[in-house]
């Protein structure tokens, strides 16, 4: 299998509406050593068909299709369909600027770093509403910032792609927040990172249809799960970090567990896990989160009528917000 310097990883699932514009943006990359891999997760609109057409005319993008999994286990097909040295993330509402391999492969030319974090620029209501430029910083600070979410999403940097070897989101975030794990996972196997002090990525922030609209307890899981992950880094590492973490960690527990309870969308053994979470998580004096605490005590002594109420008051809430976005769009 010959190498090529990057391989682009685009997930795609409901996305013929910014599909083009994804595509369009990655195949007229101003420099050659690269492919796309795009994995269709069994979209049921019509984004797959339009990365075929895409494929018969672009050499350079190869398209592969599955039964839907999810993004977390499609990303970890992605790794093994790559052939490049390093990955590039990029999801299928968002875009590259024409310059993002050739900044890459400069860098990596120059450094051969482990990583290269590059700037992203975000768009809301079609316009461009934030760009976030990395600086050059110690390799204790950028993990720091790995933990503390800065750096926890993915399209946000390069990767080798030997650092993705045998990598496997858990269970447990099959759905939701895998991509701040896989981060941190990276951030700590790398020792060395570069940066392109410049907006290489386009990240549309307004997009219905993102799991970020989407609560229910399989999201609360995965974000409980990952601030745990991170609590238990800290207390090794970053103890001055710990309370936040387990603050966090202890929302998304509660959140998690009561939205089972209305929905059951969790497994058992992940309720206990929550349960187990929650108890553990009692040695720490988190402030505030005054119904978040009442909720817990609710968990404990197994009452379950206000935690039903407020997932149900959660879930309502949910619906309004999102309809009043899709009339937006």
């Amino acid at each position: 299998m010959d190498e090529v310097k990057v391989s682009i990883i685009i997930p795609v699932y409901k996305a013929e509406k910014y599909i083009k514009r994804c595509l369009d943006s990655v195949i007229h990359q101003t420099c050659g050593d690269y492919e796309v891999v795009v994995i269709d997760d069994g979209t049921p609109d019509d984004s797959g068909k339009i990365c075929d057409a895409y494929a018969e005319k672009y050499p350079v993008l190869k398209v592969f299709h599955q039964k839907n999994i999810g993004v977390t286990r499609t990303r970890e097909v992605g790794i093994t369909k790559a052939r490049g040295e390093y990955i590039v993330w990029v999801d299928s509402d968002d875009s590259a600027v024409p310059e993002l391999v050739e900044s890459v492969i400069q860098v990596v030319d120059t450094s051969h770093a482990d990583i290269i974090l590059y700037g992203v620029k975000s768009y809301g209501n079609g316009q461009a509403v934030n760009v976030q430029i990395p600086r050059k910083e110690p390799m204790r600070e950028i993990r720091r910032k790995a933990i503390t979410g800065e750096y926890s999403t993915l399209w946000r940097f390069a990767v080798r792609r030997s650092f993705w070897v045998d990598e496997k989101a858990p269970g447990e975030m099959e759905r939701s927040a895998a991509d701040g794990y896989m981060a941190i996972r990276m951030f700590m196997k790398a020792e060395t990172v570069d940066v392109v002090e410049k907006p290489l990525y386009n990240y549309l922030d307004d997009n219905p249809g993102s799991i970020r609209h989407t609560f229910n307890g399989k999201r609360y899981m995965g974000n409980f799960y990952l601030w745990y992950y991170r609590l238990h880094i800290c207390e090794k590492e970053f103890k001055d970090l710990c309370l936040h973490c387990a603050s966090r960690a202890f929302s998304g527990a509660v959140k998690a567990y009561s939205m089972s309870l209305v929905l059951n969308d969790l497994p058992e053994e992940y309720c206990e896990e929550l349960v187990e979470a929650i108890r553990y998580l009692k040695k720490y004096p988190i402030p505030g989160r005054w119904r978040d605490k009442f909720l817990r005590w609710c968990i404990l002594h197994h009452i379950e009528g206000p935690c039903k109420r407020y997932a149900l008051h959660k879930i309502e809430k949910t619906k309004k917000l999102n309809n009043k976005s899709k009339m937006k769009s």
